[in-house]
């Protein structure tokens, strides 16, 4: 089974890439959401981002501070690294559980991951596909999505690799802008990797 790993900054339009392919049959594997349903359930995250950070990083509910983690995340470097190295080795752990859990007959398997170079799991895939989007569109999304500013929508860019970078490190790249229809692109792709032999 082929591992391909599928990435973009925040705003690219990975969700809606990731959704086609999802309806093309491919099992995607979506890292940030599985990143905070782990962040909830598992005693090694829970127990370090507590120590590191305080206990008030949870609510008394036991769900996660999300305001307090968002600021973490997106003010400092090293506190956005120090996160990273907690929860990123648990989710690689938890993305090769899962490849194991899909059918022999499935061509290959995508992971969707904002963070696929910086994290280091790039290294699990055969092949790596980078969404990218103008960027007045990706202030555009971010801002409706998030409801924040557009210095905020900016900072939130500036904390990523950029798309440049990326992109010269993938194997294929898809434009999500509403200047393009991305099927076509989506599909082309698809059929080279289900004829590739890795």
């Amino acid at each position: 089974m082929i591992k391909v790993g599928l990435t973009g900054g925040i705003g690219s339009g990975k969700s809606t890439v990731c959704e086609l392919f999802s309806i093309l049959g491919i099992p995607v594997y979506v890292s940030d959401f599985r990143a905070q349903q782990l962040m909830i359930s598992n005693n090694k995250i829970i127990n370090t981002l507590k120590q590191t950070f305080g206990n008030d990083v949870y609510l008394s509910n036991g769900m996660l501070h999300k305001e307090k983690l968002t600021k973490l995340v997106f003010e400092s470097t090293e506190t956005r690294q120090t996160i990273n190295s907690i929860v990123h080795p648990v989710v690689a752990k938890d993305f090769s559980d899962w490849c194991s859990n899909q059918a022999d007959s499935v061509p290959y398997v995508l992971q969707e991951s904002a963070l696929l170079f910086e994290s280091g799991q790039w290294k699990q895939h055969d092949k790596i596909i980078t969404v990218t989007c103008p960027l007045d569109e990706r202030i555009e999304r971010i801002m409706n999505r998030d409801n924040c500013s557009e210095i905020m929508a900016r900072n939130k860019i500036k904390s990523q690799m950029s798309e440049e970078e990326k992109a010269a490190k993938s194997t294929f790249c898809i434009e999500s802008s509403s200047k393009r229809l991305i099927i076509q692109n989506i599909l082309h792709i698809h059929q080279q990797l289900i004829t590739i032999q890795k």
